[in-house]
Order: C-alpha cells, then structure tokens, then sequence
C-alpha cells in the first residue's frame, strides 16, 4: 500500500499562486501541436477518477464528452467533497458546501453524457491519510466496472501523480495502485495521466511534466463548448459565491486556461510484469536491519566504509556545490561530510528509524558549530519513478551511494531519467555502489551503473575501478 511522506511538486505548485498569472494557454498549445492525437478507437470503456467535483470537467471534459458521443460508457469517481474550497468563509457550512458541489457535477454529468458520479465522501484535503482505504474502494469500483463489460479490463483516467496539488497527486497514486491490482496474468490496462494545476505553475519547457510523452485529447468546436458548459455547472467555484461580496475562488484566468488548453494525456500500459516485483532487497528488507541494529553498515567505525567516502569526496569536480541531494541518508555519516562541500544538503531516506538518527546527528553537528544551523534536511523518503519522487529541483550535486540496487530495475531507467530532469543545468551525479553480489544483482550491485551510462543526459567524467569492493564514477548532467 501506498505510504512516507511524499511531496511531489507541491513545493512548485506553493512558488506560483492562483492569482498570479501563471503560464500563457498559448506556451501550452503551440508546445501541443506537434504531438500525436490521443486514439479513442480502443477504449470502450473508461474509469475515471478525480480528487474533487469539477476535475472530471476542467481536465478531461473534452474527452469524456468525445467517449460518450461515441457509445464508449465513462464512470466518474470523486474522492472528496471538495468542502474546503471555502475554508477562508466562516458562512459557508462545509457540509451544505459538499452537497451543493456534489449536485453540481451531477448536473454537469447530463452534459458530459455520464451517469451520476460515485461520490467516495473522503475529506478534502485530507486524501493522503486515507489512502489504503481509498486504493479498497477503487479496487471495487474496477471490479464492479469489470463485471459489467464481460471481464474486459477498463481504461482509467486520472490526475498526473506530479500536479502538484497533493490531494490530486495521492488520487493519481490511489488510482495506479488499484489499477495495477486488477491486471491479471497475460493482460493489460491502459493508465492516462492528465494535468491540471500544472498547466498552472509549469511550461512546456521547464521539464516537469514530460509533455514529449504526451497525447493530445479531442480537439475542436464541441468539445470546447461542452467542456465550458459543463463547467459552469460549478457555480460555487467559477462565480461570486456565496454571494457578490465574494470573488470566485477560481480565478477567470484560471479557468479559462483550463477550458482553453489542450488536454494533455500521458499513457503507461499496465501489465502482470509490471507489477511483479523484481527480487531486489528492497524497503521491507532495510527496516529490518535498522530494526537490529542502528549501524547495520557499521558506517561510524568501519576504515573500509570511510575509506570509501574519502574517495567519493576526492572525486567532486567541484570544492563547492549551491544545492547536494542524497538518495538514500542512512543515518546521515556521508551527509555530514556532505554539508562541507555544499551550501545547503537535501537526503531522502525511506527508513524513519535511520533518518531519525541522521536527524539527530545533523543537530549535534549543528550544535557543536560543524554545521551550521538549518542548511541539511533529512526526509523520510525514497526516490521513486510510480509516485513522481525523484528529488529536489535544482540540485547541482546528486549523491547515489549504494542505493540504486535497493530500487526495482524497471523503475531504475526512469528515475535516473527524473534526476537528470529536475537537476540544476551541468549538474554533478556521483554514484558509488558494491561491486559483489546482491539481491536482484548476482553479477554485482555495480550493474546498476549500467543504467546511468545509458542515460542520454548524462556524461561520463570519471571511473574509478581501484577498489575490489566498489565502483565509482562521476557523471555530468547535460541538456
């Protein structure tokens, strides 16, 4: 099941509020015109699931009202009430304000050509603490959606997991995790993404969404006027509500993006291999040596293990760094060396018991005047290509030390991928990983630098095959 503390890009999402004015619809539509049209003559069938009443309209209006005129049946879920849209307005009654946005999809509903929506009744804002029973009821809502199409498989359509709202990001995982779940042996479903808030505070050119990947929805005169009708159901959201002393709580600007962009689709077909699990040791495993023990890698006493970062530390091409990240902190020994080559260290580890002591000694340090005060932060996190983790933006150092072998090998292309994306222009990627074997690696947890060297954004600077114990090399970010 789905868990950790995940951001994604909602740290993108605070920097560009709703009344600034955000990316021009035009950056979106000129970035779209060369892409491919997304072919509507496969699904038959579509599950599609959204955080709050209206995103079934201001994302995929267009393509949900194209299936229906087709013949092609669409089923709405909505996780949440959406009763926080008014949080600032002491007059407005949450639960009036639910039940006034659930009726308003319905009736938006008749003009999309869905039946009603299924209402999940999860709290607005609130979808990331309640994601194991959400991903429950999406896995019943599949089967049930199954059944009634004589066992075929349905297309699901849901929010891009990187839109940066979280309660859209934890619906997007919610939605890959129960559709993975229904795949049997020998079959396969088809996942589209779509952005909403994005279209907001990203551009085509600065890399979040992966807009190359993308397939463009139906496109013309109707769907425009359907989709925008459908819209204005939503009363509470696009006009003076509750009354005129009141703005709309989406801005016109806003909404008239939305309505005006194109719709923008990634698709991932989801297969029984792809949710095999690739036999590597991954975070069940690390919990349980933490569990034994504080230092399972003796990381404080072993000359091997210092040794070793005494060469990592000599093979920066730089003496100074603005932004470090660190995939995988343990109980943060290398990152405190790291907070002396670097301004500011970001580490990501998955295990709360190790990154609490990387916590604690980050504040010794800090104490004892080693570090100073406030520039490392450690969170309780793992690099990962289904949730859109893939670290901090603008890094200028990428530290991967004996943590790629830990990470299924068919998210490893795609999170190295993500790295390279998000990091500062000439960035620096070390990666330093134990030659012998490990689960999931028999020829060497090493082979994982295979991976790296086939990145085409990444540029060998140095190989260091000195050790029988490890290899280690320096790349260069290049784009």
């Amino acid at each position: 099941m789905i868990s950790g503390h995940r951001t994604g890009n909602r740290d993108l999402f605070a920097e560009v509020p709703l009344d600034q004015p955000g990316t021009p619809t035009r950056a979106w539509t000129r970035a779209a015109h060369p892409l491919p049209r997304l072919d509507l003559g496969n699904i038959e069938h579509v599950l599609l699931v959204v955080a709050h009443p209206d995103d079934e309209c201001l994302g995929p209006g267009g393509l949900v009202h194209a299936l229906t005129t087709r013949g092609s049946s669409v089923t709405v879920v909505i996780v949440s009430g959406g009763e926080q849209s008014h949080a600032h307005d002491p007059a407005v009654v949450p639960l009036e304000l639910s039940a006034l946005r659930q009726a308003e999809s319905v009736a938006a509903a008749r003009i999309l050509g869905t039946e009603a929506p299924i209402f999940l009744g999860f709290p607005d804002g609130g979808v990331e603490s309640h994601t194991g029973a959400i991903v429950g009821e999406l896995e019943h809502v599949l089967h049930r959606v199954r059944a009634d199409h004589s066992g075929a498989l349905p297309t699901v359509v849901t929010h891009w997991r990187g839109d940066g709202h979280p309660d859209h990001e934890a619906v997007g995982r919610c939605a890959a995790e129960a559709a993975q779940s229904v795949v049997g042996e020998g079959e396969s479903l088809t996942f589209l993404e779509f952005p909403l808030w994005a279209l907001h505070w990203d551009s085509p050119d600065s890399g979040q969404f992966p807009i190359s990947a993308a397939a463009v929805g139906p496109d013309d005169a109707l769907r425009l006027q359907r989709k925008r009708q459908a819209a204005h159901c939503f009363t509470s959201q696009v006009a003076r509500w509750p009354d005129e002393a009141n703005g709309p709580v989406m801005p016109e600007h806003v909404i008239e993006r939305l309505l005006k962009a194109p719709e923008l689709l990634l698709s991932t077909s989801l297969s029984a291999a792809s949710h095999s699990p690739c036999p590597v040791d991954g975070l069940d495993h690390l919990q349980r040596l933490y569990a034994e023990a504080q230092d399972p890698w003796d990381l404080e006493t072993s000359e091997y293990e210092k040794a070793k970062r005494r060469a990592t530390l000599q093979a920066l091409p730089r003496d100074r760094y603005r932004l470090c990240f660190e995939a995988g902190s343990s109980i943060g020994v290398l990152t405190a060396d790291l907070a002396q080559r670097a301004d500011r260290v970001i580490g990501w580890e998955p295990v709360e018991r190790a990154a609490a002591t990387a916590r604690a000694r980050i504040l010794d340090l800090e104490t004892a005047g080693t570090v100073r005060p406030g520039t490392v932060s450690i969170e309780d996190r793992a690099l990962s290509a289904l949730n859109n983790d893939l670290g901090p933006l603008g890094a200028d150092l990428i530290v991967l030390s004996e943590v790629l072998y830990f990470i299924p090998h068919h998210e490893l292309a795609p999170i190295v991928s993500g790295l390279c994306a998000r990091a500062a222009p000439e960035a620096h990627l070390v990666a330093v990983h134990w030659t012998h074997s490990v689960a999931g690696w028999p020829a060497g947890g090493a082979g994982t630098h295979e991976v790296l060297a086939g990145e085409p954004s990444l540029r060998a600077l140095h190989r260091d095959e000195t050790s029988e114990d490890y290899l280690l090399e320096v790349f260069q970010v290049e784009r």
